[in-house]
């Protein structure tokens, strides 16, 4: 499979994954890490808890790398969720 059909493959199994990490903190159009990223998803659609996936972890590119703190309006965060 090529860098494209990868790609392709990814996006299909993101739409069909429902898991609010993955939603929040996974990079769709990333090209780090394929492999990994088609492996994490297919265990989650094959029923896995993101516990029991090794790399779960290594996908939520998106995930603050340092704790952020709450400015501004609380109920917008509220919103978010």
């Amino acid at each position: 499979m090529n860098k494209e059909e990868k790609k392709k493959k990814i996006k299909t199994l993101f739409d069909q994954v429902n898991d609010y990490f993955i939603k929040e903190y996974f990079d769709v159009d990333s090209d780090n890490d394929l492999d990994v990223k088609i492996e994490v998803l297919e265990d989650l659609l094959a029923g896995k808890k993101p516990y029991e996936i090794a790399r779960y972890d290594d996908v939520l590119e998106k995930y603050p790398e340092h704790e952020q703190f709450v400015h501004g309006d609380i109920q917008d965060l509220l919103n978010k969720l």
